[in-house]
């Protein structure tokens, strides 16, 4: 179970990694291995600080989220071409099972990260006024998401990029307005540092759960900076693999993962605990669950790594790679 949560972690800091290369690019000029790569040598000082020292930081990105928000309306409100989008052409077609199932992966990833909070927990000064945060939290969470989806459809469409803040300032076409050219280097930079930021909340939780599996105690602090410096060698260098299919990854992440998260173990787990107790409908339809959620599992995954295994030769290509993957 730790290391089913720990993996999902990790997938959602790979997701983190791509958009910080995109957003990187856009603000820097930069390739975007080369946004990775620097973000993830920061990450490696960003772990090693105390988690209560990152709160403040941590509040920082809350504001990063209202200003990327804020830039969005008014980069839509000022671009007149775009408040009518053409009927989409989504990269997935929504018809066919595998496009379903892709998207509704990507849905589930929505989700993920969850494993994070007891390390939040623990981390907090007053932990009684934890059910409290986590409700002001979610419901944010729910009118960000809401806001920030249905404007960027709405002004964007069918042109919608991976990252919306790739569309801030530009026409259909890709041209920039330049009337605009300061609103997407500014929101780039917003999400650069909220993303930053929530560094360390996904990485000390994976790494937590590989030491306790190696070592069975605490590590000396020397042998805890190298674990660090490997995990985010082997983070980084995957975020580079896959920094052209954050689809694909997020989607491999909900089907492969977070269906177990969120709904096979805590099934299973309620199951376990409560058997005894459970009315006839309820021991009938909770196995029924879990194995809807296997199911999904099993099929999403091999739908969504089918679709990072053909998108993966672009991205290999990159660095002069020949032959067949």
């Amino acid at each position: 179970v730790g290391v089913t949560f720990a993996l999902e972690l990790w997938f959602c800091l790979e997701t983190f990694l791509v958009l910080i290369g995109i957003n990187g690019e856009l603000m820097f000029g930069v390739s975007r291995t080369a946004s990775i790569v620097a973000a993830g040598a920061l990450g490696v000082f960003l772990v090693l600080a105390p988690m209560r020292a990152l709160a403040d930081v941590s509040l920082l990105s809350v504001l990063c989220l209202g200003g990327a928000l804020v830039l969005l309306v008014a980069a839509g409100a000022m671009s007149p071409e775009l408040t009518h989008p053409p009927a989409p052409a989504l990269g997935m077609d929504l018809t066919t099972a595998a496009g379903l199932i892709s998207a509704t992966g990507m849905f589930f990833y929505c989700f993920a990260g969850l494993p994070c909070f007891p390390n939040i927990h623990q981390a907090m000064t007053r932990p009684s006024e934890y059910g409290k945060a986590c409700g002001a939290a979610f419901g944010f969470s729910a009118v960000y998401y809401l806001l920030i989806g249905g404007l960027g459809y709405w002004f964007y469409g069918a042109a919608t990029h991976q990252s919306f803040t790739e569309n801030l300032g530009r026409d259909p076409t890709g041209k920039m307005y330049a009337s605009l050219t300061l609103i997407p280097l500014v929101a780039a930079g917003i999400f650069v540092i909220k993303l930053q930021c929530g560094y360390p909340l996904y990485v000390q939780p994976i790494v937590k759960v590989f030491e306790s599996q190696l070592f069975g105690d605490v590590p000396p602090f020397q042998t805890q900076c190298i674990n660090r410096v490997i995990f985010t060698v082997i983070s980084v260098a995957f975020a580079v693999f896959a920094q052209r299919s954050l689809d694909a990854v997020a989607s491999l992440t909900g089907c492969a993962l977070t269906t177990m998260t969120s709904f096979v173990l805590p099934t299973v787990i309620y199951y376990r605990l409560c058997g005894e107790d459970l009315g006839r409908a309820e021991r009938v339809l909770l196995p029924l669950v879990a194995a809807a959620g296997v199911v999904f599992a099993v099929v999403g995954t091999v739908n969504s790594a089918s679709r990072l295994y053909h998108q993966a030769p672009s991205a290999v290509a990159r660095f002069g790679w020949q032959g067949e993957i």
